[in-house]
């Protein structure tokens, strides 16, 4: 595998998932206002695409390699895994979040319609 190819499927790592991430961060930040829920979920599921083609270009890698290519260790391929760790433990977060934001919400709706 050549150092262009690694580096082409690295920058479509970091492309992907730093798409990914800020597309989770703003779902985050949309369940957290409680005013539009469908959008958050709209940006969650379009994070979960852009994690889908960061794996695939992964894959692409870990093909190579399973089929015993040569391969040169790049630091854009160390940086685009650590893209694509970050994101993925931002979609963990989010769906652990998610609920308790969403309780957070109901309990503030509750309380402000009291007063």
């Amino acid at each position: 595998m050549s150092r262009d190819e690694i580096q082409e499927i690295s920058f479509q790592m970091v492309l992907h998932a730093g798409n990914a991430r800020s597309l989770f961060i703003e779902s985050l930040r949309l369940l957290i206002s409680g005013n539009d829920n469908a959008e958050a979920k709209k940006k969650y599921d379009e994070g979960a695409a852009e994690l889908v083609e960061a794996h695939k270009q992964e894959s692409l890698f870990m093909a190579k390699y399973g089929n015993h290519e040569e391969v040169e260790m790049d630091i854009f391929l160390v940086h685009a895994n650590d893209h694509l760790s970050m994101a993925t433990t931002m979609q963990e977060l989010c769906c652990e979040l998610k609920p308790l934001i969403e309780t957070v919400n109901s309990i503030k709706d509750k309380v402000e319609a009291a007063n």
